[in-house]
């Protein structure tokens, strides 16, 4: 799939959107080309790294909860593609740091989350 046709897909789901249909945002999420990682920074690139991320943080959010084993797996598979476009030598430099930036939040996110599994 190319990098304009996952935009369309996840615009879409921003447009029409439901709580309930985060299982349609996941499979969005998990079909995201490797241009959305990089390695050339575009404004569509920029704009689609960022819709990422918060479809994958409002499935964390879904899952907090009701769910905790996905929840921790929806962090860990964000925090991984963060890491792999961050260590890819090919992309842009501030593709990389904004990557790198949100993985550091991630990481914190993470820790708090497993925190509060341990007071349960």
């Amino acid at each position: 799939m190319d990098l304009n046709t996952w935009q369309d897909l996840i615009s879409d789901w921003y447009e029409n959107r439901k709580h309930d249909q985060v299982e349609r945002l996941e499979a969005i999420l998990y079909q995201a080309p490797e241009s959305v990682f990089g390695p050339e920074l575009t404004d569509e690139q920029s704009k689609a790294i960022a819709c990422w991320l918060d479809g994958c943080l409002r499935v964390f959010q879904y899952a907090r909860y009701q769910n905790h084993q996905k929840a921790y797996q929806t962090l860990q598979y964000t925090s991984a593609k963060l890491e792999q476009a961050a260590c890819q030598p090919m992309t842009d430099i501030l593709i990389k740091d904004w990557s790198l930036k949100r993985l550091q939040h991630l990481t914190v996110l993470a820790l708090e989350f497993c925190n509060q599994q341990q007071d349960q």
